[in-house]
């Protein structure tokens, strides 16, 4: 993921409001109210899921701020990678941050 990218389990219909989206359930490929989102800003991985019909932090990893030299371009990506049974993100810098098991079944699995 680059920094400001999200994932969510319901793709782009995650951003379709409520109202809009009771007369769409057919087309929607999962559970809108019981949906979530991984979402990575360049210094914090965040994991949300929907209460009540807002998003909640349930978990989040400080992976630190993005370094830079002043003449390139930076965009700093980070990726996930599994160490025997648990997983890892992890920043171009080698940095990295153990994953919740819960983002870990929703995302990965």
């Amino acid at each position: 993921m680059h920094p400001g990218e999200w994932r969510s389990r319901c793709g782009a219909f995650d951003l379709v409001p409520s109202f809009v989206a009771e007369g769409m359930l057919k087309l929607i490929p999962c559970d809108l109210e019981a949906s979530s989102m991984l979402q990575y800003d360049g210094q914090t991985l965040r994991y949300y899921t929907k209460e009540m019909g807002s998003r909640v932090e349930k978990w989040s990893a400080d992976l630190g701020l993005v370094r830079c030299k002043e003449d390139s371009e930076c965009e700093e990506t980070i990726k996930f990678a599994q160490k025997g049974t648990t997983w890892y993100a992890e920043r171009d810098d080698g940095s990295h941050a153990s994953v919740d098991e819960i983002v870990v079944d929703v995302f990965f699995m």
